[in-house]
C-alpha cells in the first residue's frame, strides 16, 4: 500500500502562519515539477531509444514479451501514422491533465481546511449556496473556486484579470480533454474567451509557449491562496488531513 505522507514544517514560536496550506501547497508544487519532469523525460528517452540501432526490434520484442496479442503491434504503428496529428502533442497534453489533477487535489485539501478553521474563527457570512460550494469546491471552475474560498475567507488573493484568464482556459482546455477528445464544442466557445481562433470540430491544439504560461499562472495560484489563508488562520488548532 503507497500512501503519501504531507512533508514536516517546523512551526517557530512567533510563527505567522498555519503550516497546513503550506504543507499541501509544498507538496503540489513538488507533485507538478516532478510530473512535468517525469513526462519530459520519458518522452524523450523513449524518441532516444527508437533511434538506436536495432531499437524499435528491441522494443517489439519486450512488447511481446509482455503477454501482448499478436498482431497488435502492426497495428499498433498503423494507428500512430493514421493520428500522428494528434499524437505527436500527447507529451503537452499529458502535462495539462496532470497538473491539473495535482490543483484539484491541492483545493479540494484546502477547502477542507477552510471549512475546519471557520468553525474556531468567526468568518463572513454565508448563504446556503455559499455553504453548498464552499463543501463542493473540488467540482467548481478554477475561477470559482478562488472566489468562494475569497468569500469564505473574509480576503483577497490579489490574482491580477489577466492571470485569471489564463487560469479559466487552461481548465477549458482539461475539460475538453477529459469529456470530448480535445475537440471543440459549443460548450467550451460559449465560455471562451479565444473564440475568435477555433471552430467547432476542431481540436484545442497548445504550445509549449502556452503549457508554460498555464503552469505559472498554477504556481502562482498556490502561491497566493496558501499564503493568503495560513495567514488568515493562523491561530487554528493543528489540522489533519481528510
Amino acid at each position: 500500500m503507497i500512501k503519501i505522507d504531507l512533508p514536516d514544517i517546523s512551526v517557530e514560536k512567533n510563527a505567522r502562519a498555519h503550516p497546513f496550506p503550506f504543507q499541501i501547497a509544498f507538496q503540489t508544487q513538488e507533485f507538478i515539477q516532478g510530473a512535468i519532469f517525469y513526462i519530459s523525460i520519458a518522452d524523450i528517452s523513449s524518441g532516444a531509444y527508437v533511434r538506436q540501432k536495432d531499437g524499435l526490434k528491441e522494443l517489439e520484442a519486450d512488447y511481446y514479451s509482455q503477454g501482448k496479442e499478436k498482431g497488435t503491434w502492426e497495428m499498433g504503428w498503423k494507428l500512430l501514422e493514421k493520428y500522428k496529428d494528434v499524437f505527436k502533442i500527447t507529451v503537452f497534453q499529458n502535462v495539462l491533465v496532470t497538473i491539473n489533477s495535482h490543483w484539484d487535489w491541492y483545493i479540494r485539501n484546502l477547502g477542507n481546511f477552510v471549512i475546519f478553521a471557520r468553525n474556531y474563527f468567526e468568518g463572513p457570512l454565508l448563504n446556503k449556496t455559499g455553504k453548498s460550494d464552499l463543501n463542493r469546491i473540488g467540482f467548481l471552475s478554477i475561477c470559482h473556486q478562488l472566489v468562494i474560498l475569497e468569500k469564505s475567507c473574509g480576503i483577497s488573493f490579489g490574482i491580477p484579470n489577466d492571470k485569471l484568464e489564463v487560469l479559466k482556459e487552461m481548465s477549458l482546455v482539461r475539460n475538453l480533454a477529459m469529456h470530448n477528445r480535445w475537440e471543440v464544442d459549443q460548450k467550451y466557445l460559449d465560455k471562451t474567451s479565444y473564440k475568435q481562433h477555433w471552430n467547432i470540430g476542431e481540436l484545442r491544439f497548445f504550445d509549449s509557449s502556452e503549457l508554460r504560461l498555464w503552469h505559472q499562472s498554477l504556481l502562482e495560484a498556490i502561491n497566493k491562496t496558501s499564503i493568503s489563508i495560513a495567514t488568515k488562520y493562523l491561530n487554528t488548532p493543528t489540522y489533519v488531513k481528510i
